[in-house]
């Protein structure tokens, strides 16, 4: 076994550290253990420990899903989700949909939080059908955000209102702030809770809702591997499922060295790299990864963050983008590669496809696959994406006079929602 000494990244110091898995006895022997002695006396602290663990009923009373119901607004930039017979109704304030500012350090989106709808508790996720006509095809993305995180935090408000920009998608958040208590509680919680949403959307597809052909999962951090999780425990598996720099739930090594976000827990699998071997994971973990400035820190505007979330955000942040680009004039495009070191030196091959990043991409399995790259705007004060210019290998900050032509045809999703149901569809609350 190499010694922790001779590692060389922080990653392979985790890696040797979950190899030493007695070392993981710690925790519990403190919390189980050594503090009831302290506190309560050894028989008596143990047992209050047992009695007070909480059941399944228990935990899922404290989780929710919170629902976020698309509106018609005079900018939307896809055809939207309408209502029969009834005006458009503009209950969202437009500046502030037509004003995401990406910028990770910008306080201004801290002033206008968008709220839910309406939630329902995850025990009751039944009631779900009441408030989504899941049947008429209606697109739904739901957000699994990263621990200790709330629908109200930055990470998730830029996406929510990305998506309500689109008008097109009903946004589920998944609220499990109330059981992200001290570790390792949370690697727990998080296992059984996305457990319980896999079983959760099968019950109801059993039930004759389509659900999984339509949904998409979005999981940041701590949510790509519940994201994982997830799908596996689904009986059909969902249409998509999106990783944003997913993460290790290091402590479930010790009992399941499979609890990862990887390309059979969906119908296709996307992720987002932007800091790997830190925060996110350091290997391959879908059908088509995306290496974001090589998929590592420093990314822009963190250069001097190096052990902060800086670059960890920063893929929430350009997805965020994806989401709102306009696929005919796109900004974030990225070309299949072989290696990052390849990609800047202008050594990938020439026929190399060009895919569009984010929503709009063609989620099929048989047509994309591997390792795609592209590199971004140095500030992220404006746009992100430097559209097919990203797409181009670049040393030292310029193009090189070498670099391979990409072809201006660039892959566009068929993804689209049915002509015949649109009309049908609803914005509001099933009735």
């Amino acid at each position: 076994m190499i010694s922790p000494l001779f590692a060389d990244t922080p990653y392979e110091i985790l890696d040797i550290i979950v190899k030493m898995k007695f070392i993981f006895l710690i925790p519990i022997l403190i919390i189980y253990i050594i503090k009831p002695v302290e506190n309560f006396g050894f028989l008596t602290g143990v047992v209050k420990r047992v009695m007070q663990f909480p059941t399944l009923e228990e935990k899922l009373s404290k989780v929710y899903l919170e629902i976020f119901f698309p509106k018609v607004k005079k900018s939307c930039l896809f055809p939207p989700i309408r209502r029969d017979g009834v005006e458009p109704v503009l209950d969202y304030d437009v500046d502030i949909l037509d004003n995401i500012d990406a910028d990770s350090k910008n306080e201004n989106n801290k002033k206008h939080i968008i709220h839910s709808d309406d939630r329902v508790l995850l025990s009751e996720c039944e009631h779900l059908v009441e408030k989504i006509n899941f049947n008429i095809g209606a697109r739904t993305v739901l957000l699994l955000p990263g621990y200790r995180t709330i629908p109200d935090n930055t990470s998730i408000q830029v996406l929510v209102k990305a998506y309500l920009k689109r008008c097109d998608h009903y946004v589920i958040v998944l609220n499990w702030i109330n059981m992200t208590g001290k570790l390792p509680k949370p690697f727990f919680n998080a296992q059984t809770i996305a457990r319980e949403l896999g079983k959760c959307f099968s019950s109801l597809e059993k039930k004759g809702y389509n659900i999984a052909d339509n949904l998409h999962i979005v999981g940041f951090s701590f949510g790509g591997p519940m994201a994982g999780i997830m799908g596996h425990h689904m009986v059909k598996k969902p249409h998509r499922i999106t990783g944003l720099d997913p993460t290790h739930i290091y402590f479930s090594w010790f009992f399941n060295n499979k609890l990862k976000l990887d390309p059979s827990d969906a119908q296709f699998v996307d992720i987002i790299h932007t800091d790997m071997y830190y925060y996110g994971v350091g290997y391959p973990s879908g059908h088509v990864d995306f290496l974001v400035n090589s998929g590592h820190h420093p990314q822009p505007g963190c250069e001097n963050r190096r052990f902060s979330l800086c670059n960890h955000l920063t893929s929430v942040f350009v997805y965020a983008e994806s989401i709102t680009q306009n696929p005919a004039n796109p900004t974030l495009l990225a070309r299949k590669c072989d290696s990052w070191k390849a990609f800047i030196n202008g050594m990938s091959d020439r026929t190399n496809e060009t895919i569009i990043m984010g929503p709009d991409l063609d989620a099929s399995i048989s047509r994309h696959s591997g390792v795609y790259c592209l590199h971004t705007n140095s500030s992220f004060t404006k746009e992100i994406g430097k559209g097919i210019e990203g797409s181009f290998g670049r040393k030292n900050g310029r193009l090189l006079s070498n670099a391979p032509k990409v072809s201006k045809e660039v892959i566009k999703t068929d993804y689209e929602i049915d002509t015949a149901a649109k009309d049908k569809m609803v914005m509001d609350p099933v009735k």
